[in-house]
């Protein structure tokens, strides 16, 4: 044999060992299965993007600019109630918070001044302040759809992919973490709650079952 094959057979065998070892990293972490499947999707937009489908959902991006102008995170809490007040207003029909609120907030007048040499009448009257986390909550109050954080997980996906099927293991790859001890139908019994919600709120978008595919958010009834 010459040299040429010797080298030949050697990148041929190097390349299906690389093969072999992708396909198990592919099966066994799903992570690595998830980011192969966004860059396909993304080469495969930049090559052959597929049109805009108008779809009635937005997301709400606090964004760089929004931290220019308002401060650093966490915002004070009557400045998320003025976001959802601002939404209603603008005719949203339901607002999903992804946003975890921990701990009370620290803005609110009585915990600002809770170390302040203060009279009693003084403190007294800061007590009668409005608490940020109420009027947030007021204002929560008074939407028509709350989601957990994992249904907006869920919603968010569909969202950003609207019109587009998205693949099961795609979603679960979102939803759940290896540790997560999960039944074989918790993204199906997620998708049902999640429908019924947006069906309750007569909503002009669906989610479809691609049988043997994914979902995909879309205007219509469900398939």
């Amino acid at each position: 044999m010459t040299g040429k094959a010797k080298a030949k057979m050697r990148a041929v065998a190097i390349g299906a060992v690389a093969l072999v070892l992708a396909v198990f990293a592919l099966l066994l972490v799903p992570q690595a299965r998830t980011r192969l499947d966004h860059l396909a999707f993304d080469t495969l937009q930049n090559l052959w993007p597929r049109p805009y489908v108008p779809v009635p959902v937005r997301i709400v991006d606090i964004d760089e600019d929004s931290l220019a102008r308002l401060g650093q995170w966490p915002w004070p809490r009557h400045s998320l109630a003025a976001l959802v007040e601002n939404l209603r207003a603008a005719g949203a029909a339901a607002i999903a918070l992804d946003i975890i609120l921990a701990e009370p907030d620290r803005t609110a007048p009585a915990r600002v001044s809770a170390d302040w040499p203060l009279s009693p009448a003084m403190r007294q009257t800061i007590q009668t302040l409005p608490d940020p986390d109420a009027v947030l909550a007021a204002a929560i109050a008074g939407q028509p759809l709350l989601l957990t954080r994992r249904l907006i997980t869920l919603l968010d996906v569909l969202m950003r992919s609207a019109g587009r099927v998205v693949s099961r293991p795609a979603i679960e790859a979102r939803l759940y973490s290896i540790d997560d001890q999960i039944d074989s139908n918790a993204l199906e019994a997620s998708i049902s709650r999640l429908r019924r919600i947006l069906a309750d709120k007569d909503s002009s978008v669906s989610i479809h079952t691609i049988r043997g595919v994914g979902y995909m958010l879309a205007e219509g009834d469900k398939s």
